[in-house]
This record gives structure tokens, sequence and C-alpha cells, in this order.
């Protein structure tokens, strides 16, 4: 079996709703507002953006307390 690269960290689905999450320990934006140059990082942005496309919830989030404000928010 193969592995996909770039899909988020977690998956939930509760309720009839979808989040995708992508844990980061370390912030990923620069001052500026763009993301990081780091190859993985932006393939990860740019699976983030997919899923949004298709009308999921998706994110980054930088450690525990941001992950769980927006778990709160969209589930």
């Amino acid at each position: 079996m193969g592995v996909v690269r770039a899909i988020p960290d977690l998956l939930i689905f509760h309720a009839g709703k979808f989040l995708a999450l992508e844990l980061k320990a370390k912030n990923i934006w620069k001052k500026d507002g763009n993301l990081i140059s780091n190859n993985h990082v932006v393939e990860q942005y740019e699976q983030i953006k997919s899923f949004r496309l298709n009308f999921f919830n998706a994110e980054f989030a930088v450690g525990f307390e941001e992950a769980k404000n927006i778990i709160d928010r969209c589930l």
C-alpha cells in the first residue's frame, strides 16, 4: 500500500461535518503573512487548498491551543 504525500494529520468526521487539520509545532507563516519556503509545507498547503475547493473545512494549526480552537469553531 502506497503513501499519499501531504495528507493532513487529522481528518475528523463528526455530526455530518468534516475537518482536515495539519498540525505544526512551529509557525509556518512569515511576518508578511506568506507561507515559509519549505517544499513539504507548500505541498501540505496545496492539499489544504484542495480540500477547501471541495467545500471542506481545512486548516493549519500551530500548537495545541490553536488546534483546539479550530476544532471548536468548525465542529
